[in-house]
């Protein structure tokens, strides 16, 4: 669990070398919904994603409403979790006044001990973009810069 938390927060300050550090060689990663879907193996390409990932936002916030669900099965572990993501995109040309977004995040990690850790070996990343105020109810859309 304190390795999800970890994966959590690492994405949440958009460190991509701290990010890196916890996929196997040959993982794997499925994003589906949003701009980055699609079905990504081995570090090259899950970098690839999480470096546009962000590269999309300025500031990534989450949290979690309920508990992970933490499931170990002697060398494997999966956790699988609901957490919103509150994320601030960049200004762009298209985009010069963007808000905050609420991003619905269904993250399935599934992990392998090997060498004396953890390591992610398959992420299901499912995400649902709503508007902030679903989370936050009363809170008006503002604008970021």
């Amino acid at each position: 669990l304190s390795n999800a938390y970890a994966h959590w927060n690492n994405i949440a300050i958009e460190n991509t070398s701290l990010i890196m550090q916890e996929y196997a060689p040959n993982a794997e990663l499925t994003w589906i919904g949003g701009p980055l879907q699609g079905n990504y193996t081995g570090i090259q390409q899950i970098n690839s994603t999480w470096t546009r990932f962000t590269n999309l936002y300025e500031y990534v916030v989450w949290y979690a409403e309920q508990p992970p669900a933490v499931s170990v099965s002697g060398t494997s572990a999966t956790v699988s979790a609901q957490l919103p993501f509150i994320v601030f995109p960049f200004n762009t040309t298209a985009n010069p006044t963007p808000h905050a977004v609420l991003l619905n995040v269904n993250d399935t990690l599934q992990y392998t001990f090997s060498s004396g850790s953890w390591m992610i070996v398959h992420e299901t990343w499912q995400v649902a973009p709503a508007p902030i105020s679903s989370a936050a109810p009363g809170y008006s859309t503002p604008q970021f810069s």
